[in-house]
């Protein structure tokens, strides 16, 4: 199996567990509490925009980032987190994989759910107050 049918595969079970009975309120807090780490870094208020405006170097920077992590955690058994990386990483990949028309437009879906993932991340995050 080449590497292109790798990541499809990978990419449509991702999608199905995003869309489906996996998408665990758990694991969307995981996704939603990642990339909220991601985008307000970057000073983006949600993943589309912060995939859509993101530098081939910091690309390559955070796929490697995320390798490392997520390897680091699946030794330590913390699959919750593993899924959560991974979900994103896949996203992120799927931004080079725009000739396949089937990913593109399933990577659209993705990214809609990873925004309500933020979105329900920034709805259940309390704001501290300014002033005390």
């Amino acid at each position: 199996m080449n590497r292109e049918a790798i990541f499809r595969e990978r990419f449509a079970a991702i999608l199905a567990d995003m869309k489906g009975a996996e998408a665990t309120s758990e694991h969307m807090a995981a996704v939603g509490g990642l990339a909220n780490m991601f985008t307000s870094r970057a000073g983006q208020a949600n993943w589309t925009g912060f995939k859509a405006n993101i530098s081939k170097t910091d690309y390559d920077a955070i796929l490697a980032m995320m390798q490392k992590q997520g390897n680091r955690l699946a030794r330590e058994g913390n699959t919750r987190q593993v899924r959560a990386i991974e979900t994103l990483a896949v996203s992120l990949i799927a931004k080079t994989q725009i000739r396949d028309a089937d990913i593109a437009a399933d990577a659209v879906i993705l990214d809609n759910l990873i925004d309500r993932a933020l979105s329900a991340y920034h709805a259940s995050t309390p704001v501290s107050p300014i002033i005390t």
